[in-house]
């Protein structure tokens, strides 16, 4: 995702086809595959290019109200331990982060295999230890 976010931000002005050119050669550079680019096909479509584009870093940092950052250790769409220590060290005291060892993307232990028709596993049933912390989160803010 980081270097779906650079693509973004250094070509503002293209079309959501051209970006998806550009971020599918700039992903083939990083070393992923055309399998692993299938999964990046999505943040190309014209209603998430406006998402991608933007850098949210001075949000975070003037953010005034309670915000909590949860990711798992074995996220493997963005970087768990660079993420978290980026929001920390905007110093923001509105901001809680948390890493979740051993859980995905998708707050789960289990992978999920994510196909073109069908999810194989319901990706929004969270680990209960996560969704524990989520609750517990919002009922004290």
């Amino acid at each position: 995702m980081d270097v779906v976010h650079k693509v973004g931000e250094i070509n503002k002005d293209d079309d959501h086809l051209t970006l998806s050119k550009k971020i599918k050669k700039e992903t083939k550079k990083h070393g992923y595959s055309k399998k692993s680019y299938d999964r990046f096909t999505y943040w190309s479509f014209p209603t998430k290019t406006d998402f991608i584009k933007q850098n949210y870093e001075e949000t975070y940092k003037n953010i005034n109200i309670p915000t909590l950052y949860i990711i798992g250790s074995n996220d493997k769409f963005v970087s768990a331990k660079n993420n978290v220590d980026l929001l920390n060290s905007f110093n923001n005291s509105k901001i809680k982060t948390r890493i979740f060892e051993g859980l995905n993307h998708y707050l789960r232990n289990e992978e999920i295999i994510i196909s073109e028709t069908k999810l194989t596993k319901d990706i929004y049933d969270l680990n209960n230890i996560a969704l524990s912390e989520i609750i517990k989160w919002t009922i004290e803010n």
